[in-house]
């Protein structure tokens, strides 16, 4: 995933993130410790709403990067966690933003590794 102020690369194992804003930057990479947890044991979840989501989470993740604040550098060492849900969301997210449920939903749902 990719914005003017973020890039968000990777895979199960190895995540890259990078944030910049005017007078900070963010660079960080987490590595997975293990598989990604699936919710109920398969990825599948539902709530009010929907019924197509998927979520997992990778907990525990080494993490190293560094924090840039008014052009001083820090580096950074950490363990960071990464829940991710994919699909369409809840109709009362819509409802609470007003938005319609299109505005809302991602454009296309991705699968679980």
């Amino acid at each position: 995933m990719s914005t003017p102020e973020l890039t968000w690369t990777g895979d199960r194992n190895v995540y890259m993130l990078s944030v910049k804003g005017e007078d900070a930057r963010i660079d960080f990479i987490a590595t997975a410790s293990g598989p990604p947890l699936l919710m109920n044991g398969q990825g599948r979840c539902s709530s009010s709403g929907s019924t197509s989501r998927t979520s997992s989470r990778s907990p525990a993740m080494g993490t190293t990067g560094t924090v840039v604040l008014d052009s001083q550098p820090y580096e950074v060492t950490g363990i960071s966690w990464l829940d991710r849900q994919r699909g369409r969301l809840p109709d009362f997210f819509a409802d609470s933003l007003g938005q319609s449920q299109e505005a809302a939903q991602p454009s296309a749902p991705q699968p679980v590794r």
